[in-house]
């Protein structure tokens, strides 16, 4: 059993285990869960007071959207078809996105962190990262050709300041890496919803 949802007063769950389950559901799952743990990063090192516990919560996150991506993979695995198709290779973005977004969870519990005003390039992800997916369900072209042109411009910023990245900055040069890989991922998703359209 798997926790699946949850308001403010009850928690859903559900065995992942059992089959007839509509992989859209797990996807959309994925997608929240993966999508809260990075508005729980850039939220907690805006603050500046990298709380402890919401980067422990980001890292244990991750064991659960992994699970999530192999339940999505067996869904789709027997249906085939090139949609199908599509569905899990943004399913596998989803879920790189997610390791990147643990690894800058993990470097900044070891005491890594970027400067205030470069933390200003990637908190537009947050909205790219939700935009994405209503882009992908929805199989809309113009909004996925805008996001990729956003991305691009984040992509080519945040290449500008881990160039620019000097003395004891240098050794923070993991947490720009994973921020710009995890604009390339939303990039794939955004393509995907291309090839869907």
């Amino acid at each position: 059993m798997e926790p699946f949802g949850e308001s403010r007063d009850t928690i859903t769950f559900r065995m992942l285990m059992k089959g007839g389950r509509n992989p859209m559901e797990s996807i959309e799952r994925m997608h929240d869960l993966s999508l809260l743990s990075l508005r729980e990063l850039l939220g907690t090192m805006d603050s500046g007071e990298y709380d402890d516990n919401i980067l422990s919560g980001i890292i244990n996150r991750d064991n659960e959207i992994d699970k999530f991506y192999f339940l999505i993979v067996r869904q789709i695995a027997g249906a085939g078809g090139f949609e199908g198709i599509v569905w899990v290779q943004a399913a596998k973005s989803m879920e790189r996105i997610s390791d990147h977004i643990e690894t800058i969870a993990r470097l900044l519990k070891d005491g890594k962190r970027i400067k205030k005003d470069d933390l200003l390039v990637f908190k537009e992800l947050i909205d790219l990262y939700g935009e994405v997916m209503l882009t992908l369900k929805n199989k809309d072209l113009s909004s996925a050709e805008e996001i990729l042109n956003r991305i691009q411009k984040i992509r080519a910023k945040g290449a500008d300041l881990k160039n620019n990245l000097d003395g004891d900055h240098r050794k923070n040069i993991l947490i720009y890496s994973s921020f710009r890989r995890v604009g390339e991922y939303i990039s794939d998703m955004a393509e995907s919803a291309i090839n869907l359209s």
